[in-house]
């Protein structure tokens, strides 16, 4: 659109200014190329640098490598020394070592003498202790093994219940089978009751007087043939009478009707030629037309004497009469009618012959009902049931009192098959401890037993094992270090030797670091010349860009003051006129820039659409859409949809703009939506 394109422009001719401006720095101290060209001889001194620099890398590297020759040779003579100095601290660990291995085995000889020469293997202890364990978990188990305190709550309250017996299942089972019947019964009596339906009880009411006679019947049936067989007579009679009046004139009507209808025609054509004698023409043709066509008619629909149809009519009475007695008559197609009402009151009569056989399996079922019932009470009452205690509470409490004498007797059974193990078991656990030399009082038992011998094997398993690794440690440092030989005007130089080789790791490190700083300094040589290349290409570029903008920003700049003189002035104009519709509510005199840009004059001085409250600055807003919406749409009026626009306005301010909006609602369609009564239009 040309308000796109406009936008286009403005966007383009912001850039373009941007980058001429960037580009006409050059002409100051600190412009763009004259930066470039300060840039480039920079990088030029600076690749002069570097290129005399890796000239001197060289000798770096030749001193470097003699310092790593006389670090090799005074690291050589070190190692010497170190060897031959640490062989005395190792001969100290050794000797170390030796004692422990002789204290541990003095230890273990102490445990094997407490147990006669025989100390005990962990292996041993461990058998031991499981056994010991076992019995007293077995002993525990069987203390376990008995009812829980509810369960003998419950046990005693149902050995008191049954002292005189439990009912044995085959009687349970038998009252079962009578509940069960009962509950068939009802439910076949509930079932049955369902007979009586919202159909039943309406053929009920339309027979409250009682069913129909057979006579009666016979005679309805009768009137309703007969009335069918006078229908189909009169039929017959009218369509016999209109087709002789229609074959004996037809032809001459249509005939008639023909040469009225020419007339007419060439009435209409001799009305061009002489009206007056046209109009004759037209009006006998119209005449002799109209005429013809009432005989045609007339003819077809003769009144005819038929005396069929006076029959069915009394018929038809005569069974209105019976069946307004049972209120079904419409009057509309009595023969039907008579069919329905024969239909239903044979239904009635089968619905009351499924009464009485309801009726007679009630009695049956309920006899049956109150017989078990009887069976029942008698059961209850032989086994002490309790108030409100049915046959199934009682069967369920003669199968818990089953568990509970089945769950006493495994129980019982259990605690002295685990009782009489963990005996066993604890006899040899003691039988084994007294071999060993333990004897058992008030201040020692079976477990504090166990557990010494249990100390006493780990502790002598472990002396054996960890001397037998010590002296194996000892040897081992003994044939490592060869500390038969020793070579000791070596090992008196040692610190002077190590301080020499300390001096030479810090200049060989020093002389790194020189190194490295100046090949880090050389290796950016070939980025430098890259730089430089690159500088010179964008330096060229930028002069040729620079003189491309200029041209074209002048260009630009005549077309956007063309474009702007094109869409800004009318957008511009509008805005100003319901600016000033809106002036009594704006308070304010409102002014618009080519840039769309608002502001207002107050007390002498421009101030900027910002300083507006929020409801002047929603009616401005209002003027400006109605502007773009009146350029937009030059040659139309658009309908308008408005989103409650006025929130922010008083009562007084409403007003002004309630009559606007009714203003422009004289010539357009506006769609008001708001959310207060108070502003409503």
């Amino acid at each position: 659109s040309d308000k796109e394109q406009s936008n286009v422009g403005e966007r383009t001719l912001t850039k373009l200014t941007e980058k001429i401006r960037e580009l006409k720095a050059g002409k100051g101290r600190n412009g763009l190329l004259d930066k470039m060209k300060d840039d480039k001889k920079k990088l030029a001194d600076e690749i002069k640098d570097l290129s005399r620099e890796e000239k001197n890398l060289g000798e770096l590297y030749k001193a470097r490598k003699e310092l790593e020759e006389n670090i090799a040779e005074s690291e050589k003579l070190l190692e010497i020394a170190e060897i031959e100095k640490g062989k005395e601290h190792v001969r100290k660990i050794v000797s170390e070592k030796k004692e422990k291995a002789a204290t541990l085995r003095k230890d273990a000889g102490d445990i094997a003498a407490k147990y006669n020469g025989e100390p005990p293997t962990k292996e041993e202890a461990d058998a031991l202790a499981g056994k010991h364990e076992k019995a007293l978990n077995l002993a525990r188990a069987g203390e376990r093994e008995k009812l829980s305190e509810e369960e003998e709550t419950e046990y005693a309250y149902y050995s008191e219940k049954f002292r005189s017996g439990i009912p044995q299942r085959e009687e349970r089972a038998e009252i079962k089978r009578l509940e069960m019947e009962i509950e068939l019964a009802k439910n076949a009596v509930k079932e049955r009751g369902g007979i009586k339906d919202a159909r039943a009880e309406e053929l009920a009411r339309r027979f409250a007087n009682g069913l129909p006679t057979e006579e009666e019947t016979e005679r309805i049936s009768g009137k309703a043939k007969e009335y069918k067989d006078a229908k189909a007579a009169s039929e017959n009679y009218k369509n016999s009478v209109y087709k002789s009046v229609n074959g004996a004139n037809k032809t001459l009507f249509l005939v008639l009707i023909a040469v009225a209808a020419a007339v007419v025609a060439t009435g209409a054509g001799l009305f061009f030629l002489n009206a007056a004698v046209g109009a004759v023409a037209v009006a006998a043709g119209a005449i002799g037309l109209a005429v013809s066509l009432a005989f045609l008619f007339k003819g077809g629909a003769a009144v005819f004497d038929d005396k069929a149809n006076i029959k069915s009519e009394e018929i038809k009475r005569e069974i209105g009469e019976f069946l307004a007695g049972y209120g079904v008559y419409s009057g509309e197609d009595p023969a039907a009618e008579v069919g329905i009402f024969l239909n239903d009151a044979k239904e009635y009569a089968g619905i009351l012959e499924r009464t009485c056989e309801k009726r007679a399996k009630d009695e049956a079922d309920e006899r049956k009902i109150a017989e078990n019932g009887e069976k029942i009470r008698r059961f209850l009452e032989r086994y002490g049931a309790e108030e409100g205690e049915d046959v199934s509470a009682l069967s369920e409490a003669a199968a818990r009192y089953d568990a509970l004498l089945r769950a006493k007797k495994n129980a019982d059974a259990r605690r002295a098959e685990e009782t009489g193990e963990a005996k066993r078991l604890e006899n040899e656990t003691v039988a084994a401890l007294l071999k060993k030399g333990f004897t058992f009082g008030s201040e020692k038992n079976v477990g504090d037993a166990i557990a010494e011998l249990k100390d006493d094997a780990e502790k002598y398993a472990s002396a054996i094992s960890e001397a037998a690794a010590t002296e194996e440690e000892a040897e081992k440092l003994e044939r490592e270090y060869d500390l038969g030989k020793t070579d000791g005007q070596i090992a008196t130089d040692y610190d002077g030797i190590r301080e020499k080789c300390a001096g030479l790791r810090k200049d060989i490190a020093q002389k790194d670091k020189e190194i490295e700083d100046a090949e880090d300094r050389v290796a950016r040589k070939a980025d430098k010349e890259a730089a430089l290349a690159s500088l010179n290409e964008k330096y060229l570029e930028k002069e040729e860009k620079k003189r491309i903008m200029e041209k074209v920003y002048d260009l630009i700049e005549r077309a956007s003051e063309k474009m702007r003189e094109k869409y800004v002035a009318p957008i511009r104009e509008r805005f100003l006129y319901y600016a000033e519709k809106t002036e009594k509510t704006l308070g304010e005199k409102m002014t618009m820039d080519k840039d769309f840009s608002v502001s207002f004059e107050r007390n002498g001085e421009k101030k900027k659409e910002k300083y507006l409250s929020a409801g002047q600055r929603a009616v401005c807003s209002l003027c400006l859409r109605l502007a773009l919406i009146d350029k937009i749409y030059e040659d139309e009026k658009p309908f308008i949809i408005m989103d409650d626009p006025f929130s922010a306005l008083d009562e007084n301010h409403m007003e002004d703009m309630k009559k606007l909006l009714r203003t422009l609602a004289e010539d357009r369609q506006i769609v008001y939506f708001t959310c207060h009564k108070s502003r409503r239009i």
